[in-house]
């Protein structure tokens, strides 16, 4: 049996693209990580209604410098509506979900990070501190210097790791 090539050891995995995925894909990018988006869904489509992004939330977006864009009277078919300020100068925001999770992914590409769809997680694998491969439903396998879980309540990685 050949023996793998190590991964780069900047290569970080992200499973799931849905808010959390794309954002912290974006940040880890700009500081320089080989980034990879993995999500189960073969394209996005219509899930959930809204999201009310905390000033919390509206600072990561700021800090990402996706807020002023965001915006924009031509992303107003993202945005549902303002709240009043909280401490600390941003606004709480209501997102229509589906189209500000289009936003971040779309972003997360433009900064070249490559979102791989329909890739359904049913293994992970550590190789001590060196290396974590995940492995697909459709035999597939992506080794990183590391995996991090962005994929929701039902996560996979978590039940690949520690059960149900």
């Amino acid at each position: 049996m050949p023996s793998k090539t190590p991964p780069p050891a900047n290569r970080v995995l992200v499973v799931g693209a849905g808010v959390a995925g794309p954002a912290l894909a974006l940040f880890l990018k700009r500081k320089g990580w080989d980034v990879v988006i993995f999500e189960k869904v073969a394209s996005l489509g219509p899930v959930g209604a809204s999201h009310l992004l905390q000033s919390n939330g509206v600072k990561v977006l700021s800090l990402l410098g996706l807020l002023r864009e965001l915006l924009q009277p031509k992303n107003s078919r993202v945005i549902s509506h303002f709240i009043a300020k909280a401490a600390g100068g941003f606004p709480f925001l209501g997102v229509q979900r589906a189209r500000f999770q289009k936003f971040l992914i779309d972003k997360a590409i433009a900064a070249g990070v490559p979102v791989h769809w329909s890739k359904n997680v049913v293994g992970v694998e550590e190789d001590g501190d060196a290396a974590a491969t995940l492995r697909f439903a459709d035999g597939s396998e992506e080794t990183g210097a590391f995996v991090v879980a962005c994929d929701g309540l039902h996560s996979a990685v978590r039940k690949c790791l520690f059960g149900k």
